[in-house]
């Protein structure tokens, strides 16, 4: 395996430890990757029409439509008529949708700290930067 090859296979298995180790703990929660995902950018954009979530998750509207009935179902999100577009509705997180937002994130952060937290300071610094470099992002 070439050095650049063995590197995409470093990196991979970072991110996927990452994704793995914060939905162990996230599943109890009832969410899945998709689903958490899908709540996030609700909370982050709300109110959204269900094609301008399907444009930001990337996927078919109907897919969105699907997210949208499993979080409402949940209780996370609500939906209301649009104001602009009365055939249409937009959503947002409840009270329910925004704890378990925040649930999700201090997760995630937890589970950052505990993998990043083995570098030293000047290693992650390095990192950020290479990682932006590659990323397109200055940092």
């Amino acid at each position: 395996m070439s050095t650049d090859e063995a590197l995409a296979e470093l990196f991979l298995a970072t991110s996927r430890r990452i994704r793995r180790e914060t939905m162990q703990r996230i599943r109890p929660l009832g969410l899945n990757p998709h689903l958490s995902r899908a709540l996030r950018v609700i909370g982050e954009q709300a109110p959204l029409r269900p094609s301008q979530l399907a444009a930001l998750l990337d996927v078919a509207p109907r897919s969105a439509t699907d997210t949208i009935a499993a979080l409402t179902a949940s209780g996370w999100i609500t939906r209301t008529p649009d104001p602009i577009d009365g055939r249409s509705y937009r959503v947002e997180p409840t009270a329910a949708g925004r704890n378990l937002i925040a649930q999700v994130q201090h997760t995630r952060t937890e589970v950052t700290a505990e993998i990043f937290g083995t570098l030293e300071r000047a290693e992650r610094e390095l990192l950020e930067k290479i990682l932006c470099r590659l990323g397109g992002d200055s940092p």
